[in-house]
């Protein structure tokens, strides 16, 4: 059985999803720049090869161990930023292109 602030909240959402997912997209991206500004110190590129396209950016562990790491902690993707946030932007992280972390995952290296 649902409760008054669920169906109230069901409610606002049919109501106005639109704005809210509008809303959310634009939480997500501030929250993405922010990482990968600290993480990129400011340059907002790859680490690697300097490419600069956000689309393409993603946040990399540097010493590879990122599934471990997710799987101990319990969330990967929008969740982990704000785990990132959370715990005052540890150390161990960088920005990479998606290309980067390709061949950093097949060649094993730790770039």
């Amino acid at each position: 059985m649902k409760t008054k602030k669920q169906s109230y909240d069901e409610k606002y959402y049919m109501l106005n999803k639109i704005k809210k997912n509008k809303y959310d997209c634009l939480y997500h991206l501030e929250t993405k720049l922010l990482i990968f500004q600290i993480y990129s110190k400011g340059k907002m590129n790859c680490n690697q090869c300097g490419y600069d396209n956000i689309d393409a950016l993603s946040i990399d562990h540097i010493k590879g161990n990122g599934y471990k790491h997710r799987t101990n902690i319990g969330c990967s993707g929008q969740p982990f930023y704000h785990w990132i946030i959370n715990n005052m932007f540890p150390n161990g992280y960088q920005i990479l292109c998606m290309n980067c972390q390709l061949l950093k995952r097949l060649e094993g290296s730790k770039i």
